[in-house]
C-alpha cells in the first residue's frame, strides 16, 4: 500500500470518527452529514484512482454530483414547487449532466497524473 493510499484511508477514518456528535441540532447535523458525505466520497474516489479502479472512481464522482443535486433541492425547495422553479431546476440538472460528460475525460486525466 502506497503512502498516498495510507493518507487517504487515514483521513477517511479520522473523518468517520470526528463526525459522530449525537448532541448536535438537526439542521447543523444535516449540514455536517452532507459535508462529510461529499468529502469522504471525494477521498474514496481518489483512493479508487490510486488503485486504478476507474469505474469506481466515476461512480464516486457521480455520487458527489447527485449529493450536490440533493443539496440544491433542499436549499431551493420552495422554488422547485413553482413552474419557473421546475424549469430552472431542469436546466440545472441538464447543465450538470452536460458539464459532467464534457469534462469527465479531463478530470480522469488530471486525477491519473495526481495519483502517479
Amino acid at each position: 500500500m502506497s503512502r498516498l493510499e495510507k493518507v487517504l484511508l487515514g483521513l477517511l477514518m479520522f473523518l468517520s470518527l470526528a463526525i459522530y456528535r449525537p448532541s448536535l441540532k438537526s439542521e447543523l447535523s444535516q449540514m455536517l452529514g452532507a459535508s462529510y458525505f461529499i468529502v469522504s466520497t471525494v477521498l474514496l474516489a481518489l483512493y479508487f484512482a490510486t488503485r486504478q479502479h476507474y469505474r469506481l472512481f466515476h461512480a464516486m464522482t457521480i455520487a458527489v454530483g447527485i449529493r450536490f443535486l440533493i443539496i440544491y433541492f433542499q436549499v431551493f425547495e420552495d422554488l422547485a414547487y413553482t413552474g419557473i422553479g421546475l424549469v430552472i431546476s431542469g436546466l440545472v440538472i441538464i447543465g450538470l449532466a452536460v458539464t459532467w460528460f464534457k469534462y469527465r475525460p479531463r478530470l480522469e486525466t488530471w486525477v491519473k497524473r495526481l495519483v502517479e
